[in-house]
């Protein structure tokens, strides 16, 4: 009933909207649509009469499949668990040659963890979290995801506040800082490291095999949809590069000869900077973002070398080798 119903509700849409010359042709649609089920179980029938072993066997393989994978969930969750009260488990992208993370946002929050003396373990084999974005982490049992959301939630839960003798003027600066830094300059990581490097150095960071270039070379053209989404892919590639010139230079002037971004103590700010300014000294090598760092602004490359010394002593023993 309810199929005839919407056929008639189809056949009567107005010719117009479909953009067909009449209404022969609308009915003809409306037939083809809804005959399709019928289609599919006569397929189906067909399939299973003819092929009835290999049916089963395929679904066979499937649910096997399923189980394990669902084993193997409830094996890793048994010992997320057990990592210990109040001992974060990280999970994210894997190590890299030259820097502990190619993502600013993994680098960000296990630098922010270092300087925080929490306790954690790394889990690099289930890098996507229940938001589809990495980092995420597991807690006391309970996932988090969002690494800024993340850092708020460890700060309140374990009195970890960096921030708290800031005045309300510096909050808003380090607020700006961040937005430039996380949605801003990441495009031109981003547009750099998936899109424009002509030799796909990410592939020797990470030492994948050969045939992860030709799976880069086929996701391409998602990255490059969405740079233009965002808006920074719509502009010429000199363009593109002289805003992200811009925010750097932003950071260099107001970090001038500080310490730190907010003065002689970090904050929760610095994590978030060095993270991505890491990707530009450590994990783009040939970038023009690359070469501003260690020629033009040389004062964030003195502030990355200072935060790397400072919570990482341990960092070339870290990197892929």
């Amino acid at each position: 009933m309810y199929k005839i119903l919407l056929q008639k509700i189809f056949e009567n849409i107005p010719v117009a909207i479909l953009g067909l010359q009449n209404l022969e042709a609308t009915s003809c649609i409306s037939k083809v649509i809804f005959g399709f089920p019928c289609a599919v179980t006569s397929f189906c029938k067909t399939v299973w009469k003819d092929h009835k072993t290999a049916v089963i066997a395929t679904v066979a393989v499937i649910a096997v499949i399923k189980v394990r994978r669902h084993i193997k969930r409830k094996k890793q969750r048994k010992e997320w668990n057990s990592a210990g009260e109040n001992v974060v488990v990280l999970h994210g992208f894997s190590r890299a040659t030259s820097c502990p993370n190619l993502s600013p946002f993994v680098l960000k929050l296990e630098t922010f963890m270092r300087m925080s003396d929490i306790q954690y373990k790394v889990d690099e084999k289930n890098p996507i979290g229940p938001k589809g974005k990495c980092p995420w982490i597991t807690f006391n049992g309970k996932d988090y995801a969002d690494s800024q959301l993340i850092m708020e939630f460890l700060g309140e839960k374990l009195n970890k506040n960096f921030s708290s003798h800031l005045n309300e003027e510096q909050k808003a600066i380090a607020r700006a800082m961040l937005i430039m830094t996380e949605d801003h300059m990441l495009w031109g990581l981003v547009w750099w490291r998936l899109v424009k490097d002509p030799d796909q150095r990410v592939m020797d960071l990470l030492k994948l095999p050969f045939y992860y270039g030709i799976l880069l070379k086929l996701i391409k053209r998602k990255f490059v949809k969405s740079l233009w989404i965002q808006g920074i892919g719509r502009h010429s590639d000199e363009d593109l590069v002289e805003m992200i010139r811009k925010d750097i230079e932003a950071l260099s002037n107001y970090l001038g000869t500080k310490e730190f971004l907010m003065g002689d103590t970090p904050c929760e700010v610095d994590c978030a900077v060095f993270g991505m300014l890491s990707q530009f000294v450590w994990g783009t090598p040939g970038s023009p973002f690359a070469v501003m760092v260690q020629s033009e602004y040389r004062n964030l490359l003195q502030y990355c070398i200072r935060i790397q010394k400072k919570f990482w002593p341990d960092w070339d023993n870290l990197l892929l080798k």
